[in-house]
């Protein structure tokens, strides 16, 4: 962070979360040096995709499945279901950001570039951890649980989903942008493909396939753009 610039600003979480203010890894300077423009320029492009990438998935799911005759809007009421997904979308942003995206994203993921681990090994612990966390959530929880055939699929979404955010992070190096992929996805997942037992707007119940996150096609999807953002990384460290 170049203190000589008023003009900076904290854009997502540091290296530490026990110190709330101390969001060091996500600094970013609005100043005149050409660092601060290019560290500018990245957390724009990373927010971009992180608006991209749940709305490219969900949108194509959905796409696949209004042919296949698994859509029943019969009784959507869409101006409810905007203002759910707005709320929902709202909501899980502003938690997240203290909760799934500032632990795993924010102090696991600075905790263990700390301790001399490569980035590389840090998304992939970081996923695997994130996915772990959400066993209980479709063992326990008797209305979020999907059919038990389902959660095998969905635990691997979990991870994919969260190295796709890792990605997200280590692009940006910051978990705002995470957060913000955070909460459109589950604004648009839950609200318009549903959870558990209950069906979203779109009315589908075909979840074992077009569920975005316990269904194969959102798992291939997820999978796509994971690998299509592991080797936009990869391009960045070559370069």
């Amino acid at each position: 962070m170049n203190e000589r610039n008023a003009g900076a600003c904290v854009l997502g979480a540091g290296s530490s979360i026990s110190d709330v203010a101390d969001y060091r890894s996500g600094v970013c300077d609005y100043g005149h040096d050409l660092d601060g423009w290019d560290r500018s320029f990245k957390f724009q492009r990373a927010s971009f995709v992180a608006f991209a990438v749940p709305v490219a998935v969900m949108g194509a799911i959905a796409l696949i499945a209004w042919p296949a005759g698994a859509v029943d809007l019969t009784k959507t009421n869409w101006s409810k279901t905007a203002a759910n997904l707005a709320l929902v979308t709202i909501s899980t942003f502003l938690v997240a950001i203290v909760t799934e995206e500032g632990f795993f994203r924010g102090w696991l993921w600075g905790s263990l570039e700390k301790a001399g681990m490569k980035q590389g090994r840090v998304l992939i612990w970081s996923s695997i951890a994130f996915a772990l966390w959400h066993i209980s959530a479709v063992t326990l929880d008797p209305d979020f649980k999907p059919p038990t055939p389902q959660i095998p699929v969905y635990l691997c979404n979990a991870a994919v989903v969260g190295a796709v955010w890792g990605l997200l992070r280590a692009q940006s190096g910051s978990i705002i942008v995470t957060s913000l992929s955070h909460g459109l996805w589950n604004g648009m997942a839950y609200v318009l493909f549903g959870f558990g037992s209950h069906a979203g707007s779109l009315g589908i119940r075909k979840t074992a396939v077009f569920g975005p996150e316990n269904g194969l096609l959102g798992l291939g999807l997820n999978l796509l753009f994971a690998c299509l953002l592991w080797r936009l990384w990869q391009k960045r460290d070559e370069n």
